[in-house]
């Protein structure tokens, strides 16, 4: 629905730019309606945990994730064990904004995740190429609230083109 939505904004822009000069604020009035729906969809989403998620574990969601991720998405990770729901979901939800945000801003993104559990304390480390400032920004201002709930943190550096994010979230089982 949400890539439904962002081709319908750029159509209209595209038509827009084509259009008469008296429907320019129409196509305004409707882009910006689009807008407003796929803010409205994004805070829906952000409710909602995937099945996978749920039932699988972080790192079944993940895989799940990477089958219908706009990029490529590698994760590693394995024999990784189950955490409490909401330190998985945190990750899941931090991973998913990189790739939606890396497939919204280049050709030649691609995301990797390496995962890792030192005792008390589920690491996750996100290496994308071609993010963005910006995305990158996005991603982690909206992760970094959800994640310093739970007692973690998220950092963020960029060198030579490649983005990465590592989140560091306290798991007491």
């Amino acid at each position: 629905a949400q890539q439904r939505l962002i081709a319908l904004q750029v159509q209209l822009q595209m038509a827009s730019s084509a259009a008469p000069r008296a429907l320019t604020a129409s196509y305004a009035e409707a882009r910006r309606e689009v807008g407003v729906a796929l803010e409205d969809l994004r805070d829906l989403a952000h409710g909602i945990h995937p099945a996978a998620l749920t039932d699988g574990g972080l790192q079944v969601g993940l895989n799940t994730l990477a089958e219908t991720s706009p990029v490529p998405l590698i994760i590693d990770g394995p024999g990784l064990r189950r955490h409490p729901a909401a330190a998985e979901a945190a990750v899941y939800r931090l991973v998913a904004d990189t790739v939606q945000m890396a497939g919204q801003t280049s050709s030649r993104a691609a995301v990797a995740v390496t995962l890792t559990d030192l005792g008390d304390v589920l690491r996750a480390r996100l290496s994308a190429d071609g993010l963005g400032e910006a995305a990158a920004g996005h991603v982690l201002a909206s992760g970094q609230d959800r994640i310093a709930a739970l007692g973690g943190s998220v950092t963020l550096t960029t060198a030579n083109g490649t983005t990465t994010i590592e989140a560091a979230i306290p798991c007491v089982s």
